[in-house]
């Protein structure tokens, strides 16, 4: 245990929460994908408490691209290498930093990794073309300025979530699933 009575690092409390939430992702334990499996991914919810309520952020990804190319998506992207840093079997923080680089990649903003609430996990059947098992979190900008990428984000807006989903009801906007 910890100073403040939370499991340590190497609890095998965490130890288990770490394998359950690989499994529940769609990975191995060792959180690297094999063979027909799906790729480990992480997407983050960004929010902010604004006048009007809660926003989201959302971007609109460039219509060149074939993965939902032109539909409004929370920032995000597939799990590199590097994003596991000295800890090849922590798929849950490299989740964590591939989230937070994300958002500065696509959005232009900072996110701090470490405090990003994990929200769902999503794995795509097995029927799609392209298969990612996308870890979701949610946390609030920390800094930069929100500007789309031009590459894969060519539209960045904050969105109160009623009003997002008003502007698909009524075809103003496409919203990529989930």
């Amino acid at each position: 245990m910890s100073e403040n009575g939370e499991p340590g690092p190497d609890r095998p409390d965490n130890v288990g929460e770490r394998r359950e939430q690989a499994r529940i992702a769609g990975m191995p334990r060792d959180g690297q994908p094999s063979g027909a499996a799906a790729a480990p991914a992480a997407t983050v919810v960004l929010v902010r408490d604004a006048a009007s309520g809660l926003e989201v952020l959302l971007a609109r990804r460039s219509s060149q691209l074939a993965f939902h190319g032109g539909a409004w998506v929370f920032p995000g992207g597939r799990i590199d290498p590097e994003d596991y840093a000295d800890a090849p079997g922590d798929v849950l923080a490299a989740a964590r930093r591939a989230a937070a680089r994300e958002a500065k990649e696509e959005a232009g903003v900072d996110v701090h990794a470490d405090r990003l609430v994990h929200l769902s996990n999503w794995t795509t059947p097995e029927i799609s073309p392209k298969r990612f098992a996308t870890w979701f979190f949610v946390g609030e900008v920390a800094g930069g300025e929100a500007v789309a990428d031009g590459t894969e984000t060519d539209r960045l807006h904050w969105f109160r979530p009623d009003d997002a989903f008003a502007a698909r009801a009524a075809g103003d906007i496409e919203l990529a699933p989930p």
